[in-house]
């Protein structure tokens, strides 16, 4: 798994939703956990924070008009994606760079990607 790649993620109870593999590739390759970013479709109260990014209805294979909540990151087990299906798109250099920058806000620290 890559940077950048949205897989469905299933949190159980019939919750399943997008969420962005935000770990470098290396990391992914254990096959235990990775760290992803989840996403809402909680647009019109979210789509103007600083900690969302937002995306329009299949930008990148995006189901609806989403963000990425930033600050809800969480490492998952490869279990809980959807891969058997891959990712359901993959989002763009410039994209995941703003991503990390501004999970980078979140943590009150600065993160370039290489």
């Amino acid at each position: 798994m890559k940077q950048g790649e949205i897989y469905l993620a299933n949190f159980g109870e019939n919750v399943v939703r997008p969420v962005i593999v935000v770990s470098r590739a290396d990391l992914n390759l254990s096959g235990f956990s990775l760290v992803v970013v989840c996403v809402t479709e909680s647009v019109s109260i979210r789509n103007n924070l600083m900690n969302c990014l937002y995306f329009e209805k299949a930008e990148f294979g995006m189901p609806e008009a989403c963000v990425a909540q930033r600050q809800n990151m969480l490492s998952i087990d490869h279990e809980r994606l959807d891969t058997a299906n891959g990712p359901v798109g993959v989002i763009d250099a410039a994209k995941i760079r703003k991503l990390i920058n501004t999970i980078g806000h979140v943590l009150d620290a600065r993160c370039v990607p290489e």
